[in-house]
Parts: C-alpha cells; sequence; structure tokens
C-alpha cells in the first residue's frame, strides 16, 4: 500500500470516533486505536493526561528534547451525525475533522511509523493532544514541562503554504445588571440585555474591526448571548462572550485595558499570544525549499487570522510553523481535504526528516 493510501484509510478510521470535548470516551477509544495502529513499531507510546485531557507522546528514543517535533490534536468540534463517516469525492475526502485535523495526524502517524519500520531512530516526536479546540492546555503544558523540539510543525492545514504568523486569542465573558419587572411596564425596570448592546456598540466605536480587505485588525465577534428570565420578565441580567482576535498594534492587554476604562464587568476566559517567526531561520527556509520543489511552484509564507498551539512554542523564542495539507470548510457541515495533497504533504516531511534532522543518519 501507497503511503498516499494508507493516509487515507487511516484518516477515515480516525474520523469514525466522535472525538468531542463532550465524549471523553470517543477521545480514550480513539488514542486506543492509534497505540494499537504502533502496535508494531519500535515507537515509544507514552501517554498521559493534564487536567483530565489524555494524549500521546510517540518517540523514537526516551527524551523531552528533540530536534523535529511534531505536534496534532485529535479533538474536534461536533457535527452531524453522517460527517462522522467519510465521504470520497473525487480528490476529496469530506467529514469531520478531514481538514482539522485527522487527515494531518493520519500523516504524521504514517510517516512515523514507516521510518521506524525502517530501523531508523530520528530524534522527532509527535505530541497528539485532545484540547485544541477546546484552549490547547494539553501542549501548553507539555511545552513547559520540557517537551520541545529545534524546530516544531504544527500540522494545521495551510494548502501545503507556511503559516509563519497568527493572531492572539482573547475571550472574555461581559455580564451586565439592570432590574426585573414584569415585562408589560418595562419603565418599572431596567433591561440587562438592552446595557448589553450598548456595551458592545461601544467595544465596537473604540477597537476596530477587520474586514475582507483589511483582515489585520482585531475582531470582537459575540459567540454567546445569554439571559435566564422568563419570557415576561424584564431581565435584570445578562451575559455574552466575546471571541476577540488581536494583533500587534491592538494586543490582547491594549483590548483588555480598553474594556477595563469603560467600566463593563469583564471575566477573562481565554488569553493566547500571537505566532510570531522569523523567516530567516534556517529550518523555516528549508521546509520551504524541499515543499518548493515537491509541490513545483514556490510556497508562500502566510499569517492567519485564527489561532493555533503553535503560539506555546513561539512565546518560547522555539522557531514553529503550522503546515499542513490543502482544505477547507474545517468547523462546517462541508469540510473537507484534498487527497493527492496530503501524498505531497508526506513526501514534504519525510525529506525534511531525511534531509535536516541529524539523527536520521544514525
Amino acid at each position: 500500500m501507497t503511503p498516499q493510501k494508507e493516509i487515507v484509510q487511516l484518516t477515515a478510521e480516525l474520523v469514525a470516533f466522535r472525538t468531542t470535548a463532550d465524549r471523553p470516551d470517543q477521545i480514550r477509544a480513539c488514542l486506543e486505536y492509534i497505540k494499537a495502529y504502533l502496535a508494531d513499531t519500535p515507537l515509544i507510546v507514552q501517554e498521559f493526561k493534564l487536567l483530565g485531557k489524555p494524549g500521546l507522546v510517540i518517540s523514537f528514543s526516551r527524551g523531552k528534547q528533540q530536534e523535529l517535533l511534531l505536534n496534532g490534536h485529535i479533538d474536534v468540534v461536533d457535527g452531524f451525525d453522517t460527517q462522522f463517516t467519510v465521504t470520497k469525492k473525487g480528490n476529496q475526502l469530506y467529514g469531520r475533522g478531514t481538514n482539522d485535523m485527522k487527515a494531518s495526524v493520519a500523516t504524521m502517524l504514517v510517516l512515523l511509523r514507516r521510518i521506524a519500520l525502517r530501523g531508523r531512530k530520528p530524534r522527532v516526536a509527535l505530541l497528539l493532544v485532545s484540547d485544541e479546540e477546546t484552549g490547547g492546555t494539553g501542549t501548553c503544558e507539555l511545552a513547559r514541562r520540557g517537551y520541545l523540539g529545534d524546530f516544531v510543525i504544527v500540522g494545521e492545514q495551510t494548502k501545503l503554504r507556511i503559516e509563519t504568523k497568527h493572531k492572539g486569542h482573547l475571550a472574555v465573558r461581559v455580564t451586565a445588571y439592570g432590574a426585573s419587572s414584569h415585562a408589560s411596564r418595562p419603565w418599572l425596570g431596567s433591561n440587562a440585555i438592552e446595557k448589553l448592546i450598548k456595551q458592545l456598540a461601544r467595544i465596537h466605536a473604540e477597537i476596530p474591526q477587520a474586514t475582507r480587505s483589511n483582515k489585520w485588525l482585531p475582531t470582537v465577534n459575540v459567540t454567546s448571548f445569554v439571559s435566564l428570565s422568563p419570557s415576561n420578565v424584564t431581565p435584570s441580567k445578562a451575559e455574552m462572550v466575546l471571541d476577540i482576535r488581536t494583533t500587534e498594534e491592538w494586543s490582547n492587554r491594549r483590548i483588555l485595558n480598553v474594556l477595563k476604562r469603560l467600566k463593563f464587568k469583564v471575566t477573562k476566559l481565554h488569553d493566547g499570544a500571537m505566532l510570531k517567526n522569523k523567516r530567516k531561520d534556517s529550518h523555516i527556509r528549508a521546509l520551504r525549499r524541499i515543499a518548493d520543489r515537491v509541490v513545483g511552484k514556490k510556497r508562500k509564507y502566510v499569517k492567519s487570522c485564527g489561532s493555533t498551539d503553535a503560539r506555546f512554542f513561539s512565546a518560547r523564542g522555539i522557531p514553529v510553523v503550522s503546515f499542513g495539507s490543502t482544505g477547507g470548510k474545517h468547523h462546517t457541515g462541508s469540510e473537507y481535504v484534498e487527497i493527492d495533497a496530503l501524498g505531497k504533504f508526506y513526501r514534504i516531511l519525510e525529506s525534511y526528516i531525511r534531509q535536516h534532522v541529524q539523527s536520521y543518519a544514525t
């Protein structure tokens, strides 16, 4: 079986596990399946559980510091029942997690397995976590505990372009209080929802918003809006959750200071750093040269409006990129990945290890 066919098969098998945050049994079952897939190799598979979230460290030899560290996550956002069975249409695989990011995980697993069966023992490891979609605590804690590399590749889908930069991520809960009254007599109360709406307008007036034509500005997006009042009662309390993406100019700290100055009641839920790199780093340039050759076209350095677990390594000054296959529509009902790009992704990673991981030759 060719590597590409094995990747497609393993992707379908991994997608079948409904590894959402509210299904820890499915997460455990998926990790057990991965362990069984690697059981006939000399690879060292270490299990961990950090803040209740399990994962695996897969390596050729013991030791936390590697020449190359690969990173991936098996958790997905929920979807329709039909999405957990992969559908193949031409050059595309459809299913929940194909793009984000079980196809990348499958590619890295197939690669490490094949290298191990050749008897090679390069200083390469794969960190697999199960909480990237809910904050990335696993990768953050592993990095803090010393699981690091001279270079790190996070397998998020990038259309085989090299992502060297992404926005920071801030999530906050804003709470407003009013006074209840019968809904037919609003003048006797104070509507907390209306207060939140006014607060949101003030936030948007203070903080510029990215647009399709100017993406490198912050975004403040309401992702939850809740009041528990009965339908015939003026609400005395309401909350909204804001997903905020930040830039160099509009940093997490600056935006929190704006919210503080506006005197809103704010609870910080998540505070994630930007991904930053020096594009002239030798590891990044080497990866780009190989990608150029395999794809047959010059690969771009790109930056993203989203965020990934790459930020935890960037914060420690380690060169790290997000780099993965071609796909699209993640977190939607039409999520897909392109099959031929998976083969190219495999060849790029394999060539990088063979050419630039010195311990591969020993």
